[in-house]
């Protein structure tokens, strides 16, 4: 197979403040934003990783957004370019060099710093990159509160901050991983209407659930637990199901952190709660 002659800029967004934090290049920028938590994990201090490490804690991972599509041969001026575009912006940036030198730790000279800064003034974004951010700012959703409501949303992330609400487990229910959020549904404007929630006996992607797996959520209904959130704040519960599906957390993983088999997922930890503790 061919080689691609191009590739790709991109950044990453603060999920919760949808602020632009870093800049970067990648010929697969979905497979390099998922291995950026994972590198920061590992450890190293640079602002990014400081960054990605804080987000981990609160289970949270950064959004990714393609900012162009280049030549390979021309990607250096691309990235910085669009550095200097956001912090020209006031981004909080924690890209530690002003780009083009594939290095994450090298930080240019001084001089060097001012002859990038130099190349890039008087260069615009293009029409087509201006229509393709507008187009992203402006897209327009239907959520469905709890109370069956609807409510017509652009500013999704302003919304969101309204209402307590997270923006990141709302994406997750557009993208079909979860049926809702804290009670809430949503779709895209020009999606069809919302259907009814109705119980279902199929499990995990249409397939038929087994009578154990019935009946172990069905004991995790009624369990009883404290699970202890990346805060360290202790929280008593007696319906795990639920508890998951409130905070926008897998089930799966919960009851790998309960047996025993995972430490924590994404800071979160639980253990059954002993009869002396009732």
């Amino acid at each position: 197979m061919q080689e691609s002659s191009t590739t790709f800029i991109y950044c990453l967004r603060d999920p919760r403040t949808d602020a632009v934090r870093y800049v970067g290049k990648a010929n697969d920028p979905l497979h390099r934003s998922r291995m950026h938590p994972v590198k920061a994990r590992e450890g190293g201090g640079c602002h990014r990783a400081t960054w990605l490490r804080e987000l981990d804690r609160l289970g949270l991972r950064p959004i990714l957004c393609i900012l162009e599509e280049c030549e390979r041969t021309g990607w250096q001026d691309r990235e910085r370019w669009w550095i200097a575009h956001y912090r020209a912006l006031g981004c909080d940036l924690v890209n530690t060099t002003d780009g083009g030198d594939g290095s994450e730790g090298h930080r240019p000279s001084q001089a060097t710093r001012a002859k990038l800064s130099a190349s890039q003034t008087g260069r615009q974004v293009s029409p087509a990159v201006r229509a393709k951010i507008a187009e992203g700012n402006a897209k327009e959703y239907i959520l469905l509160s709890p109370d069956g409501e609807e409510i017509r949303v652009i500013n999704l992330l302003a919304f969101c901050r309204e209402r307590g609400l997270s923006r990141s487990n709302l994406a997750a229910v557009l993208s079909g991983r979860y049926r809702q959020s804290q009670g809430w549904r949503i779709r895209r404007a020009e999606d069809p209407p919302f259907e009814p929630m109705r119980e279902s006996r199929k499990g995990v992607r249409g397939k038929p659930m087994s009578e154990e797996h019935r009946a172990a959520i069905s004991a995790h209904r009624s369990l009883k637990f404290i699970a202890t959130t990346p805060d360290g704040e202790e929280i008593r519960g007696a319906n795990l199901v639920a508890f998951c599906k409130e905070r926008g957390l897998g089930l799966k993983s919960m009851r790998a952190v309960l047996k025993g088999e995972k430490e924590h997922i994404w800071g979160w930890r639980i253990r059954r709660l002993e009869n002396d503790e009732s």
